[in-house]
């Protein structure tokens, strides 16, 4: 493959991976259950954005007791919020023809996929403090773990592609 093609195909790397997890944060992220019964769940969006609703599981764990109670506004949750905020840029990055782009897009999705890695701690932590733990179980869904394995791959082929632009600027064959 030559130099002009190698750039082509990063650059549509980049673009298919952000559009991928922008389509997987559409869908359940985590879910809780009660006795084998899913009681409540969360997409990455409401995660990201917060939520109007009871039954729904949000960022910090809160709302899993059902819709039998007063419906409360939850906030968003920031790791969850950066990560989209930081696979966009990537995908832009990664399409675009600003210098580095291939290292800028990678530390992008590196960082969209550590933050998914925090915000799958920060939802666990809390929800072991609290008291329900016991009776509720709680689990990451495969979209979440998609979306983190493709940051983590998208980031990765950035860094193992080769450079191919100066080879470009010199008319190497």
């Amino acid at each position: 493959m030559t130099g002009a093609g190698v750039c082509v195909v990063i650059s549509k790397v980049n673009l298919v991976s952000a559009a991928f997890v922008l389509i997987l944060f559409a869908l359940p992220f985590s879910a809780v259950s009660c006795n084998g019964h899913q009681v409540a769940q969360a997409t990455g969006y409401e995660i990201a954005m917060g939520t109007n609703s009871s039954d729904v599981l949000t960022a910090d764990g809160r709302g899993i007791v059902g819709s039998d109670y007063q419906s409360t506004s939850q906030p968003g949750s920031w790791p969850a919020l950066a990560a989209l905020v930081v696979v966009v840029i990537g995908g832009l990055i990664g399409v675009s023809r600003l210098p580095m782009r291939k290292v800028g897009s990678a530390l992008c999705f590196a960082a969209a996929a550590a933050m998914l890695v925090y915000l799958q701690t920060a939802i666990q932590s809390h929800y072991e403090k609290n008291a329900a733990a016991s009776v509720f179980e709680l689990r990451f869904l495969p979209s979440y773990w998609a979306a983190l394995i493709l940051c983590a791959a998208a980031a990765l082929a950035n860094l193992i592609a080769p450079d191919t632009r100066d080879e470009n600027k010199r008319g190497t064959p």
